[in-house]
């Protein structure tokens, strides 16, 4: 628009350029949130913002939630300790008593709770996997609250995300419950899904011989990587290659981050937890990722499983549910197979044996989940997604 004659035209806009990156957990452990925070981090400096961060925020408590949580427990209910007006309040002074001498000109959150009563003018923006009333009676975690701590969850959700300028998800199925459950204005919610959260990288002269290497292999190497055995959905998997060793398929089952329940048999190969913050652990992940056939998590519930973008990254074909936000994770005949919550495990070994017999196919959805790792599902492709986002918002605190 021309500015009319004899007025001055508005001043040009300033970028936002710096931002004060918050996130309870320590953005430097690759352990936290599976890497989440440390990666969220890294990608804002790579999207080349200047990034002062406030890390590692200490969780309190008072003895009158304590006492709360305890009264829950008589009645059969939980009380969630970190979404009560005490503890967010304790986030919040933390925060401002940290970044008081910083120079920033947005927030940015890893999550909404620890903006949720935090006292800041700039633009905020949050950047989640779920919203709490997605979480709620979906995760064994948030199952069967009190109805104090219901409201409170719901209370303070809104209440950041509302004051948000930006609020991003990792997947449809979060983006919509921000919109559905809390009123959130549709303009205003975005999905950037997570990237793999590993530093060692597949290039694309590596992929003819890893897929032969695999065509080439006689044992069918499943592989699992999870801490919660029964949540992601360990016993269906375990009943798989149990089924296709029966149908007279050689079959190992490589399990990581988990010990299962009970005696095992001698098909399933244990290997422990491995840690991304060593080049061991990570290097050991990487060749587990190399050598499998197929990553099986058939989560009851998942709010996007990371796992199947570093599944992606290393060209393996992943099986997964149809729930949460795994449907943003797995795009069906490009990285992998969704199957419907229930599914049994026979329908799914009959799904893989079919796979794993075109040989061709098969190598064709190593490829493709390999390009989809590289077209949407890395850290890189975020971090372009939140310049865009950010760049289109209004340094006063509003959307733009």
């Amino acid at each position: 628009m021309t500015a009319t004659a004899g007025r001055p035209s508005a001043p040009a806009r300033r970028p936002l350029q710096r931002a004060l990156y918050i996130s309870i957990q320590d953005s430097g452990d690759k352990r936290s949130w599976s890497g989440t925070s440390f990666r969220m981090r890294r990608c804002l400096e790579a999207a080349g913002y200047d990034v002062a961060c406030v890390d590692g925020l200490a969780t309190f408590t008072s003895p009158l939630v304590r006492a709360k949580a305890a009264w829950a427990r008589v009645n059969g209910r939980k009380y969630v300790r970190d979404r009560t007006p005490f503890t967010l309040r304790r986030y919040a002074r933390q925060i401002e008593e940290r970044a008081a001498a910083l120079d920033y000109d947005f927030v940015f959150s890893a999550g909404s709770m620890p903006v949720a009563l935090l006292r800041e003018r700039k633009p905020i923006v949050c950047w989640g996997d779920a919203t709490f009333g997605a979480l709620l009676n979906f995760y064994p975690d948030l199952r069967g609250l009190s109805r104090e701590s219901e409201a409170l969850g719901h209370r303070f959700e809104s209440l950041a995300l509302h004051r948000a300028a930006a609020v991003i998800y990792a997947s449809d199925w979060a983006a919509r419950s921000a919109i559905s459950l809390y009123g959130v204005d549709p303009a205003k919610v975005h999905v950037v899904p997570f990237g793999a959260n590993l530093d060692v990288q597949l290039s694309p002269s590596d992929l003819g011989p890893l897929i032969a290497r695999r065509l080439a292999d006689p044992v069918v190497k499943l592989l699992f990587i999870g801490v919660e055995w029964e949540r992601k959905g360990g016993p269906s998997v375990l009943e798989v290659a149990g089924l296709l060793r029966n149908a007279g398929v050689p079959c190992e089952l490589h399990v990581v981050g988990v010990t299962p329940p009970g005696p095992l048999p001698d098909f399933v190969k244990l290997h422990g937890f491995l840690d991304k913050n060593t080049p061991e652990g990570t290097a050991r992940l990487a060749a587990l990722l190399c050598e499998s056939h197929f990553f099986l998590m058939p989560s009851q519930a998942e709010c996007f499983g990371i796992v199947f973008a570093e599944a992606s990254a290393f060209a393996l074909p992943s099986v997964g549910t149809n729930v949460g936000g795994i449907p943003s994770a797995i795009t069906p005949g490009v990285n992998g197979l969704l199957v419907e919550l229930g599914t049994p495990p026979a329908e799914i070994t009959r799904q893989v044996m079919e796979l794993w017999g075109d040989p061709a196919g098969y190598a064709s959805l190593c490829r493709s989940a390999y390009d989809e790792y590289t077209r949407r599902l890395n850290w890189d492709a975020a971090g372009r997604a939140l310049r865009r986002i950010i760049d289109g918002l209004d340094p006063a605190g509003a959307s733009a």
